[in-house]
């Protein structure tokens, strides 16, 4: 049966060491869409509603062979999470199991963290963070979480965390963290830097990671 439905896709076309990706390290290459009569054995037929392209990706693109993801290789599909109909979630755990081993390789193995201790997770209601919450609360530290909305406030204390607040209603960013960590942080896992980095490190406690 004839498809006159085109497939497009966007392929690695050159590494970018170094250097932020431009239109050259990519190229478009079209097929006629697949349907179920040719599929071939052991293949499914899925539609995606939408796509991710994430900052990580770009460390896919640079060509290095050492990174926690595997690089695309030149003319492969450039891929990412998508969102498929229900009956077909089991994609995610391809990107779930990477924000896992970040969450876990930074939590274990530079906060190396000891029960009874304290930490401040900048991103609760993050990705990677919600990881970290429930992986800290579960090893016995007091755990605070810090989000941009009440909302995640309240997600990010069902997730397990002790204590948490909104950052954008909870004025001083240092009074803020001394007021839920009155005995100071022993381990600030950052994901956003700046005046809220400055502000964990004037309560992080002698000795932390």
């Amino acid at each position: 049966m004839s498809n006159s439905r085109i497939n497009i896709h966007i392929l690695a076309n050159k590494f970018s060491p170094g250097g932020l990706a431009s239109l050259d390290n990519f190229k478009i290459a079209t097929e006629p869409d697949p349907t179920k009569y040719s599929l071939r054995e052991n293949q499914v037929l899925i539609r995606t509603l939408y796509l991710s392209i994430d900052p990580y990706q770009h460390g896919r693109l640079t060509g290095e062979t050492d990174s926690y993801v595997l690089r695309y290789e030149i003319n492969e599909p450039i891929s990412n999470l998508a969102l498929l109909p229900s009956r077909h979630q089991l994609v995610l755990v391809w990107q779930r199991a990477i924000l896992s081993f970040a969450a876990y390789t930074g939590l274990m193995e530079v906060g190396k963290p000891k029960a009874g201790e304290t930490i401040l997770a900048s991103s609760a209601s993050g990705t990677v963070d919600q990881i970290v919450v429930q992986l800290a609360k579960a090893r016995g530290l007091r755990v605070i979480g810090v989000a941009g909305s009440d909302d995640k406030v309240g997600c990010t204390k069902c997730l397990g965390a002790d204590a948490a607040f909104n950052y954008k209603t909870c004025g001083n960013f240092v009074e803020a963290i001394k007021r839920v960590a009155p005995e100071g942080v022993d381990i600030y896992y950052d994901n956003v830097g700046g005046e809220f980095l400055d502000a964990a490190l004037a309560n992080i406690n002698t000795g932390a990671p």
